[in-house]
């Protein structure tokens, strides 16, 4: 005899609509190809990534959407970075992009940023850009001009920290994926308030600016401001250098794929956090380098779907 209580009886008491993340919960947004499917029909994606000093972010943000099953990824970069990516990438595809005297994106990109905004199903913006104030109102020039799919990571959340008013009453969802020092900063509120206060925090944030938002930390959680979502997977070796950058990269790519963006947060975390356990049951606690966790999402995707 069953005498467990039913599902459907937590979820009537679930009053602040908190859920963990589960494999089932996962599932349908790791899209499977169609056999008569080409590059273009699997997700075209537009990155803007990088700066002097930071050619790893564009590097692994940009690869692990492609092996996330993005079928076309184009990297946009400063100018000068070509020499570099040029060698570092095989199958992205590179866009050298004029260039402050920072190395960082300049404004006088903006149209070629534009075409490529139009190629694309999904934008990612902000993964090692740096904080030159002409890049970062280049960044909320985009913002302001178009409506499109968009994650918005690292310094491109820094752009805004006194112009959130801009991503509002968009038609296309905008990811945000702050730590929580970056979301303290973005929010202007006390750090420690936020980690005793964190469903109030981001939920009342996420439902006054429309966005969804992906907080790092352990564990990570997403919300759309109406539901709470706890990731169950990842563990303390994911705290290394560059494993934000691949988590960018993964939730991007899914959301070009899927054009679903809180299912595409969700499933994007909950992938991310595979690959670390993956690397874990490997290599130990302390061992992991991000770039190893894109040699692990096939197979992380392999376990979810079968």
């Amino acid at each position: 005899m069953n005498i467990g209580i039913p599902v459907s009886e937590f979820d009537k008491r679930n009053e602040r609509r908190i859920f963990e993340i589960e494999k089932s919960d996962v599932e349908k947004f790791i899209p499977v190809r169609n056999i008569h499917s080409n590059k273009y029909t699997n997700g075209k994606l537009f990155v803007l990534s990088g700066s002097k000093g930071f050619t790893g972010a564009a590097y692994l943000c940009s690869l692990s959407a492609l092996k996330s099953g993005c079928g076309a990824v184009i990297l946009g970069i400063p100018d000068s970075l070509y020499p570099i990516m040029g060698k570092k990438l095989n199958e992205v595809i590179i866009l050298p992009l004029n260039e402050t005297n920072e190395k960082s994106f300049s404004d006088e990109s903006y149209d070629k940023i534009k075409e490529k905004i139009k190629w694309s199903n999904t934008c990612l913006i902000g993964p090692g850009i740096g904080r030159n104030e002409e890049t970062l109102g280049l960044v909320r020039k985009i913002i302001r001009e178009n409506d499109i799919n968009l994650v918005l990571d690292a310094d491109g959340l820094f752009a805004f920290r006194e112009y959130l008013t801009l991503l509002k009453n968009k038609k296309n969802k905008i990811i945000l994926t702050p730590h929580y020092g970056e979301f303290a900063n973005l929010a202007g509120i006390d750090i420690n308030y936020l980690k005793n206060n964190i469903y109030e925090a981001a939920t009342v944030f996420a439902k006054k600016y429309g966005v969804i938002l992906v907080l790092k930390d352990s564990p990570t959680i997403v919300t759309d401001g109406k539901e709470f979502f706890i990731n169950s997977t990842g563990r303390e070796n994911l705290a290394t250098v560059g494993s934000g950058d691949v988590l960018a990269g993964i939730i991007a790519s899914l959301y070009a794929q899927t054009k679903n963006a809180v299912g595409s947060a969700v499933a994007g975390v909950y992938v991310h956090g595979l690959c670390g356990d993956i690397l874990y049951n490997e290599t130990g606690s302390s061992s992991t380098l991000a770039s190893e966790l894109i040699d692990k999402i096939s197979k992380a995707k392999k376990e979810i779907l079968n």
